[in-house]
């Protein structure tokens, strides 16, 4: 793991050591003897330089190296070392020494000559158990006797492959490593990231004795090579083993090694916001994608566009206190509709709040490297605070351009039926918790759950704070009433004439009732609140005020955008007087939901907003079973049942509207 002065670590000592005014330091003395003098070396040897993969076992020798060529505030500690090579072996790489001392047999069970292909040295006996080799002189190198000149034939591992006969032996002398992530900076290379689109280069290490000779950037060639092999695909096969594709290769270095990684293909761009000590640093990236030609698999997505909370059109749905039931006439009033035993349900065409919902799958497998240098191959979970995956859903919600688009994926440590759930709005914004963009998705699962034949279940969806409990109210699945449970939200009412209250009572005048005179408007409001978390403004006021409320499009929502007494939306409501409900309006509360600073002006069914008024209306009125009616437009019906403190049951019917597939 990185920590800050770790993350400035990246390539301070150059592998080739080249210092600024052109001359070369031959030790962190910088004496300037000879290497010759001191790596003396017999005519008949001729060393090799074998670039592999680390593994644990070479980990005393890369710490080792570590604290000789770094300062202590530099320097990776052992436990960043060890976690690098656990988490991001595939990138954990390193240059051996093999001096040629051990009779030719046995040098000839554990390497295939350079010239072999992998496929001609499976046809050699001594060759079987070594097929991790590749004989590639494009990467690798083989150091004279007299370590001055490098020529072009040597032997290189595949960037995947960490066991072979040779770990184990010769001398390291030199390594690089890296861990992935998608932003490049110090909190972000903390930690690797499998599915980040950035190499982040950590340390960049020859040992001193063998600096200035062409290892460092024999080695850094050899690195670049092993990772553009692993972004590599053969006929729709992945030849490498990456599934998320790197875009660049990034570090950091100090002026004086910046002709080094110039020579190697990188390009500087300017300062780094990373800076230890006095010195500066510089931000150098690679560009490796461009030369990757990865064909992605088409991805498509199941995905639905569900009416949630949809209004009743005849009577036969029954609630907790009876049969109930609306129409719309055209101007958008409710009007009762007699209750019969014997009427079959339906439900009214557009209404209820549209949401989208797009299932994720979880179909994406990657293979890691364990501690002993096993591969194995996992399956991994959608991660919503990615930042790819973040852009990727703000530009779906944008594109479905509903008030709320539901992304849910399977929890693949749950029990049951868990699973992940965020909320969109139509400008990409997020917001914590939708109701009707969870009943939507509820409905979704339960169709999916349906069609596997599996009947009376329930499903739990883990939001960004809330877990979301949901089930059918009758046993059914697919497209119906669903019952949720929701976290209840208490109202903090406003003192009366306490600036809160004013500021709330102008911003409401100005935007609803700008026609009232001040006498007027006083008498429309009855109480003024916010919800514990700060999210909604709540301004319950008189039946009459409600239903002379203006149209959507009438509404200044300039105020409501202004006014910085809440975050998310205004509920404004009003209790449904006894003369109403005595000719046959079966709802407890009126509501509508105006949320411009969510990029929502009127929301037609707000679920969500009924944690607050549920709880609200059910002590006014002291019924544990109270029902809403939003006002909007298109209208809709929430059943609010108290459970217990702090918990409420939220009820509403689902009409699926489209189904089909996603391919952005």
């Amino acid at each position: 793991m990185t920590n800050q002065s770790q993350a400035a670590s990246t390539s301070s000592l150059p592998p080739d050591n080249i210092l600024q005014d052109g001359s070369y330091q031959q030790n962190n003395r910088g004496d300037g003897s000879k290497l010759e003098e001191e790596v003396p070396l017999q005519e008949h040897v001729e060393p090799l330089i074998l670039f592999r993969n680390v593994c644990p076992t070479d980990l005393t020798q890369i710490y080792s190296l570590e604290k000789a060529s770094y300062p202590p505030d530099e320097a990776a500690s052992r436990k960043q070392i060890q976690y690098r090579q656990h988490h991001a072996a595939t990138f954990f790489r390193c240059a051996v020494l093999i001096k040629q001392d051990r009779p030719d047999k046995d040098l000839q069970q554990d390497l295939i000559p350079s010239n072999t292909t992998r496929e001609e040295s499976l046809d050699e006996p001594r060759a079987r158990s070594l097929s991790n080799f590749v004989g590639d002189s494009s990467s690798s190198t083989l150091i004279s006797k007299d370590f001055n000149a490098v020529s072009s034939n040597t032997i290189s591992t595949h960037a995947e492959d960490n066991r072979n006969s040779l770990n184990g032996l010769g001398e390291i002398v030199g390594y690089i490593c890296a861990t992935r992530c998608h932003t490049f900076d110090e909190d972000a290379m903390k930690s690797h990231d499998p599915t980040g689109k950035l190499l982040a280069i950590h340390s960049v290490v020859v040992a001193e004795k063998y600096r200035n000779r062409g290892i460092g950037k024999k080695m850094m060639l050899n690195y670049l090579d092993a990772v553009e092999k692993m972004m590599k695909k053969h006929s729709g096969r992945v030849n490498g083993r990456l599934k998320h594709p790197i875009e660049k290769v990034v570090l950091i270095t100090k002026m004086q090694n910046v002709s080094f990684y110039l020579n190697v293909g990188f390009s500087i761009l300017g300062k780094s916001k990373i800076c230890h000590g006095k010195e500066p640093w510089y931000d150098c990236e690679l560009n490796v994608a461009s030369v990757q030609n990865v064909s992605e698999k088409e991805q498509k997505y199941e995905c639905w566009i569900m009416d949630s909370f949809a209004v009743p059109h005849c009577s036969g749905c029954l609630g907790n206190s009876g049969n109930f039931g609306y129409a719309h006439d055209s101007t958008g009033v409710s009007l009762s509709v007699d209750a019969s035993p014997k009427a079959v349900r339906t439900l009214e065409r557009g209404t209820g709040n549209p949401a989208a919902v797009v299932m994720i799958h979880n179909d994406r497998q990657i293979e890691t490297e364990a501690s002993d240098g096993e591969n194995e191959e996992i399956q991994q979970e959608f991660d919503p605070v990615l930042e790819q995956n973040q852009i990727w859903m703000k530009l779906v919600a944008r594109e479905f351009n509903l008030s709320e688009t539901a992304f849910i994926w399977k929890k693949l440590s749950g029990v049951g039926v868990e699973y992940g759930i965020r909320f969109y709005t139509c400008d990409g914004t997020e917001v914590n918790l939708c109701g009707h963009a969870t009943l939507a998705a509820a409905s979704a699962v339960f169709e999916k759950l349906s069609q596997e034949g599996k009947r009376d279940l329930s499903v739990a969806f883990y939001a960004k704070r809330d877990v979301l409990k949901a089930k059918p109210a009758t046993g059914g699945s697919g497209s119906g009433k669903i019952i949720m449970e929701f976290p209840t939200k208490k109202t903090v009412l406003f003192e009366n004439g306490s600036d809160d209250e004013i500021g709330a009572k102008r911003m409401i005048k100005n935007s609803l009732f700008s026609s009232h005179n001040d006498d007027d408007f006083d008498a429309v409001i009855c109480q003024i609140g916010l919800d514990e978390g700060g999210d909604d403004l709540v301004v319950e006021i008189t039946m009459d005020a409600f239903l002379a409320l203006p149209a959507s499009e009438n509404v200044d929502f300039s105020f409501m955008k202004a006014y910085d007494g809440y975050k998310r939306g205004i509920i404004v409501c009003c209790v449904v007087p006894e003369d109403m409900k005595k000719n046959g309006e079966r709802a407890d509360f009126f509501s509508r939901f105006f949320g411009p600073k969510v990029g929502i002006n009127e929301d037609p069914v707000t679920g969500s907003a009924h944690c607050i008024l549920g709880p609200y209306f059910g002590r006014k009125l002291r019924k544990d079973y109270v029902v809403g009616m939003q006002k909007s437009e298109r209208g809709g019906v929430v059943e609010c049942t108290m459970v217990e403190d702090g918990v409420m049951r939220i009820s509403g019917s689902v009409v699926k509207a489209v189904s089909g597939h996603l391919y952005l």
